[in-house]
Order: structure tokens, then sequence, then C-alpha cells
């Protein structure tokens, strides 16, 4: 099957794209998607999984849509918590049985 004259290779030029998502945007996926940039500066994505020039173009939008989420999505900030009554007095039980399973150990009778 001759794939080279179906394939996609579809380029986004992060410059021009600054009036539409934003220069702190811009700088995000630059950071995030820095593998995938081309020597000038622009998103690169290849598609070639079918016979269809069309579909590959779908593909390819669709990848590359999926990266600059990906890549723009905000990680939730993590609320500290403070572990429970209940989990501190297992830990803390778990802790006096190895210890006294490990004091014990080895010794003779009479010893002491």
């Amino acid at each position: 099957m001759n794939k080279v004259a179906t394939k996609v290779d579809l380029r986004l030029d992060l410059e021009g794209a600054t009036a539409h998502l934003g220069p702190e945007d811009v700088a995000r996926i630059r950071e995030k998607l820095a593998s995938r940039l081309d020597g000038e500066g622009r998103l690169h994505v290849v598609s070639s999984e079918s016979r269809l020039q069309a579909r590959n173009l779908e593909a390819a939008l669709a990848r590359m849509e999926k990266l600059i989420q990906g890549a723009l999505a905000r990680p939730r900030s993590r609320k500290p918590t403070r572990p429970t009554r209940g989990s501190r007095e297992r830990r803390l039980a778990e802790k006096r049985q190895q210890s006294d399973k490990k004091r014990l150990r080895g010794r003779e009778c009479g010893e002491d």
C-alpha cells in the first residue's frame, strides 16, 4: 500500500496561534510538548493510518487537538489532609507489634 500518497503532515505555527490561545497558553504548550516541536517552533503531527487522505487529516487534527488540550489542562491542586485517628492508632499498634516481634526474636530461655 502506498501510504506516502495519503500521509498527512500537520503543523501548527505557535507564534501565529498567540491571538487565539494567549501567550501564557503558548508558553505552556511549548514546555509540555517540546519533543513534538520542529526546528522552527511549530507543533508537528503526522498521520498515515488510513488509505484515505481525508481520514488521515481528521485523525491528525483530532490528535493535535488532544495534545493541545492535554498540555493546557491544569492539574488539580492538592488539598492537604490529616490522617484519621483510627489510621494513626492502627499504624502505632502495627509498629508496637513489629517491635515486640523483633525484640523477642532469638532469645534463649532464662535470658534477660
